[in-house]
């Protein structure tokens, strides 16, 4: 089935497969229409920006997912819900609480219950993808960015926790464990600037490396790669474009072959050290399946463009190109994808569920 489906897809459908992209406002307009429609765009990305209420959240879903009924492929809807201070949902939702919380209560049944919980609560709303759980070891007290993302502050409770919360989320939806190989021990935000990792190999083996190692054999079936420098791997790209670390470490040494997913290439780690398109096609030769480009129509335009040239100037081989939407299809449908109206939400039966598994 998936070999059909491949064959009977253009290169430019091919090649949409690869992108991840952001919707600018609370309704659908022009531009994201096209870009699925016609672009071909395998996925979005939705923010709280996008989510303002359950109406309207359902409204613009459901027309994400009837623009996209002209595709063969259903649409990837990804979103960031970790819990705690990192949630998109609307507000009427009942919130879970931070992986800090969860991972000091220590108790893996409760964890899985919980990652339930906000797989139930994504499905309802007809997103399939959740950018979570966070495998990050939260090592570092200076680091700007996880702190309570993290389970724990060490690689024994986060990758109890990490794939507990997988699991859990897995009953209705993707997770996508992050940030590979680990943000934990930073003291930059790659949001704004480019972090260093300068652990050796051998440590980021036995500490950085290791929730992802076991989540991986775990059958993690997504892992986001950080924008991150990882010298002890490789001196000169960040993760995310780094062909040793997505494909000799991350695919090779740890044998992962499900669905990578660059973090968002409109970051600050990314946009002020390399030229955008140029880091699109180097992160899709390194390894990475699809692109993650969170704001701006016009990035994203670019990243289908500079994907469609490195294709016909044989920069990006056919078999490549393949390869990534190979998983990507595979993905969608392992997790029984489709572009089915969600219609409405029961947000009390939600609420009610989430008030039992929480105590409240």
């Amino acid at each position: 089935m998936i070999e059909e489906m491949i064959q009977s897809m253009s290169p430019s459908e091919k090649i949409g497969q690869l992108v991840m992209i952001g919707v600018e406002g609370e309704a659908m307009d022009e531009t994201v229409s096209r870009l699925i429609a016609k672009r071909h765009a395998g996925g979005v990305i939705l923010y709280g920006r996008n989510l303002t209420s359950v109406t309207q959240a359902v409204s613009l879903i459901d027309d994400l997912k009837a623009v996209n009924r002209s595709n063969d492929a259903p649409l990837l809807i990804g979103i960031d819900e970790e819990g705690g201070r990192v949630t998109r949902l609307p507000g009427e939702l009942a919130k879970t609480p931070a992986s800090r919380d969860i991972g000091s209560r220590d108790d893996p049944e409760w964890t899985y219950a919980v990652g339930e919980l906000i797989g139930e609560k994504l499905a309802a709303f007809g997103i399939n993808v959740n950018f979570a759980p966070v495998l990050d070891i939260d090592s570092n007290p200076q680091n700007p960015v996880i702190g309570d993302r993290a389970f724990g502050s060490d690689p024994d409770r986060v990758s109890v926790h990490g794939i507990a919360s997988m699991r859990g989320m897995a009953q209705h939806v993707v997770p996508v464990v992050k940030h590979f190989p680990g943000h934990g021990d930073t003291h930059e935000d790659s949001h704004v600037d480019l972090p260093v990792v300068s652990h050796d190999a051998e440590r980021l083996r036995s500490f950085e490396l290791q929730p992802f190692q076991r989540a991986i054999a775990s059958g993690a079936d997504a892992v986001m790669v950080a924008h991150l420098l990882v010298p002890a791997y490789d001196e000169q790209y960040p993760a995310s474009l780094s062909k040793p670390i997505i494909t000799d470490l991350l695919r090779e040494e740890l044998g992962f072959d499900g669905v990578v997913v660059t973090d968002d290439m409109t970051m600050g780690a990314i946009a002020e050290h390399d030229e955008f398109a140029t880091a699109v096609v180097d992160a899709v030769l390194a390894g990475a399946d699809q692109i993650l480009i969170g704001h701006g129509y016009d990035r994203a335009e670019s990243a289908i463009e500079a994907l469609e040239e490195a294709f016909l100037s044989g920069v990006l081989s056919a078999e490549r190109l393949e390869e990534s939407v190979r998983r990507v299809l595979k993905l969608k449908i392992k997790y029984g994808m489709n572009d089915d109206p969600v219609g409405s939400v029961d947000i009390e039966a939600l609420n009610e569920h989430a008030a039992r598994v929480l105590g409240e």
